[in-house]
Order: C-alpha cells, then structure tokens, then sequence
C-alpha cells in the first residue's frame, strides 16, 4: 500500500536491459526474416499478391 496515496500501487513489468550493442544484431535478425518470408512468397508465388491468390483460392498455402 503507498502511504502517501493510501492505495495498493501495481508494480510494472520492466523491459529487459539491453546493450546497445544487442540492439543493432536484433534488429538485423527480424529484417532477415522478414526477407527470407518476402523471397519465400517470390519463388513459389511470384509475388506476395500471387501467394494472397493461392490462399484465397486453396484455403492453404
């Protein structure tokens, strides 16, 4: 209970600290994802609309 405010006081969760070191090789993996996902859709669908088609059309892709 806060003394001051007479209140239960909810802790936040904290973000884990990260070096600043970390930040640069995190954000490299999440864009070699995303461009291993777009190359995926390009060489089996040709593009991503085409893979939108596929599973509009099939249910699955």
């Amino acid at each position: 209970m806060s003394p001051t405010l007479g209140h239960l006081r909810v802790p936040l969760a904290r973000q884990p600290f990260l070096r600043p070191s970390q930040v640069p090789r995190r954000r490299r993996r999440r864009a070699a994802g995303r461009h291993r996902c777009r190359d995926y859709m390009n060489d089996r669908y040709g593009s991503p609309c085409g893979a939108w088609n596929f599973w509009q059309a099939n249910g699955w892709y």
